[in-house]
């Protein structure tokens, strides 16, 4: 079934089919939107969009060296699991508590600073539109 499906594909859906599996094999996960940093946005992830169009393909093409596809739409991301578990890394708990706190570090910094980005971007409304303070309040708390 795989191959007839291969077959069918066009050569330039041919090379993305190497890049995406490349691509999860070496990340383990693929995302439906990127950021993009030039543009300051999200962007739908090409990748994402290939792998959706042939998840069934690409799942049949995985298993045959024991890795399972899963898909979660609701979060937009697509991951491979290896069968026998051999993907999977061990550390010890002092590593994995530091780790956390790494982590929960670093969301707390990462909303901090969203907090200051749309506090500067209500202050620069309000200033551009020349609003006065106590009516600003209720832009920034809804």
């Amino acid at each position: 079934m795989f191959e007839e499906q291969y077959l069918k594909l066009s050569n330039s859906e041919k090379e993305d089919f190497a890049r995406v599996v490349n691509n999860l094999l070496l990340k383990s996960f693929v995302l439906r939107e990127t950021y993009d940093r030039h543009a300051k946005i999200m962007k739908s992830n090409k990748d994402y969009s290939f792998i959706e169009r042939n998840i069934e393909m690409i799942r049949e093409y995985l298993a045959f060296s024991g890795w399972t596809v899963e898909k979660d739409s609701r979060l937009g991301v697509v991951m491979i699991n290896n069968e026998y578990q051999d993907n999977h890394i061990r550390i010890d708990f002092m590593t994995s508590l530091m780790v956390y706190a790494l982590r929960y570090a670093y969301d707390f910094i990462s909303y901090r600073c969203y907090l200051r980005i749309a506090d500067h971007q209500v202050r620069g409304k309000r200033d551009a539109w020349d609003i006065p303070w106590r009516y600003t309040m209720l832009l920034h708390h809804g």
